[in-house]
């Protein structure tokens, strides 16, 4: 059953949030979207919830829906293919069966669905799974330029990190150890100019790396590497990494030949950002140490986040993955390259919510910013819409109740919208568009 959640809210230029954005709507008793694997799907088929202001001129309508494929066989989100040559979205969606090792392919933003792998033509373990990889799912997946998909399985008790390769067409190729552990959302791999790279996830390892490849995924190489802690992961240099993302020279002001930009969390000191203008050979720390470390009320890290945007101005933006900042909320970060020092120079746009971000996907002409529900509110997941041209001003606000704390999108989802339709963990397609109010509530 495909359920629906609408949620409206009438914009007007002088509009001003107050400190709770659970003030900015009105729920549905009862009828509140889960999306969550190991939560049954309501039954209710939808969901309004609505912010209403008199003197609106416009409205912004955000949808969400969970998508189902064939035979209303479950889904889960691997990737929506980013094209990084041209920096757009494509129609490409992928998805896993959320009990098989099966895999689905839109390539129409999710119009219709087939199954593109396994085929008549596989093999019995074709894959070579050992044994402790035999249940695993595959949770992870990145498209190449070439048309090449690396996947990687879920949670098992070893390799993490191998890698999975498929042709274009779905065939397999073979398998390639990087190591122990997976990268973390769609904002830890990447690939520019002939190069992909990607940052591991993990808690509870001595060391954790970046690893390169500079032919299409065949052979990889650790490029950058810090070292974290095998059992009390807060007393490492770093816990694990967050992003690992290009920075390309249409964006980048600083370097004609763009950039890559990885990230770490969790703690104050273990929030970091680096740099590397040459493909990963080498790599500098350009966290802005002065802000976020020094200041008392920044109990953590304002560097600590999983998913970011460019800027055409050359500056950065992304929603802090910590609450525990000033005004116990999390901020929206502006971030520029310092033309004297080459650190980072951040400035606080506004805050947000009061739990973690997790991902900002951009759309033609805002961005989404969508929460977890975990501390403080794990009932809650938020939402914000951003304009693209003022992003402090905070366009449209709202939550979805959940029934446990929950990653919600896990960082996984869109990086940009396609038609503005985007999707996310869950396979949940997000559309956002906007609409004259021609007729004002008196």
């Amino acid at each position: 059953m495909i359920f629906y959640t609408y949620i409206l809210l009438f914009l007007f230029s002088n509009l001003c949030f107050g400190k709770t954005i659970s003030n900015t709507f009105k729920e549905t008793p009862d009828k509140n979207l889960v999306p969550h694997e190991k939560q049954a799907t309501p039954k209710n088929s939808q969901a309004i919830l609505k912010f209403i202001n008199k003197r609106a001129s416009k409205k912004i309508i955000v949808e969400v829906e969970e998508v189902k494929a064939l035979k209303g066989e479950r889904m889960e989100f691997l990737e929506h293919v980013f094209n990084f040559n041209d920096w757009r979205a494509t129609q490409d969606i992928i998805a896993s069966s959320t009990r098989k090792r099966q895999i689905f392919m839109s390539r129409d933003c999710g119009k219709t669905w087939e199954k593109v792998w396994p085929n008549k033509r596989v093999k019995k373990n074709e894959l070579g799974l050992e044994e402790n990889e035999k249940k695993g799912i595959f949770r992870r997946c990145f498209t190449t330029s070439s048309g090449r998909h690396l996947l990687q399985l879920s949670r098992t008790n070893s390799n993490l990190g191998t890698i999975y390769i498929f042709d274009k067409d779905w065939n397999f190729i073979g398998k390639r150890s990087t190591g122990n552990y997976n990268w973390h959302g769609s904002w830890s791999i990447g690939e520019y100019k002939g190069v992909i790279m990607f940052s591991e996830y993990a808690t509870g390892s001595e060391k954790l790396h970046v690893w390169r490849s500079r032919d299409d995924g065949n052979s990889w190489e650790i490029v950058f590497k810090q070292i974290s802690h095998l059992t009390n992961s807060s007393q490492g240099d770093i816990r694990h990494f967050h992003t690992c993302f290009p920075w390309p020279s249409s964006m980048n002001k600083t370097n004609e030949n763009g950039a890559w930009l990885v990230s770490s969390g969790d703690t104050t000191k273990q929030s970091k950002v680096w740099i590397s203008y040459d493909h990963g050979n080498s790599w500098k720390n350009i966290t802005d140490i002065s802000f976020g470390i020094a200041k008392a009320n920044f109990n953590r890290s304002i560097h600590r986040y999983t998913s970011l945007q460019y800027r055409e101005d050359g500056s950065i933006l992304w929603g802090t993955d910590d609450y525990k900042n000033i005004n116990r909320s999390a901020q929206l970060i502006q971030a520029r390259l310092n033309d004297n020092s080459n650190l980072l120079k951040l400035d606080i746009l506004t805050p947000l919510w009061s739990n973690n971000t997790r991902v900002m996907i951009s759309f033609d002409s805002h961005y989404l910013l969508i929460s977890e529900a975990k501390q403080p509110d794990p009932e809650k997941v938020y939402l914000q819409v951003l304009n693209k041209q003022e992003p402090s001003y905070i366009e449209w606000a709202g939550t979805i109740k959940v029934k446990h704390p929950t990653g919600f999108t896990y960082t996984r989802s869109s990086i940009m919208a396609y038609d503005n339709i985007a999707f996310s963990y869950g396979m949940l397609r997000w559309k956002l568009r906007e609409e004259d109010n021609e007729v004002l509530i008196k």
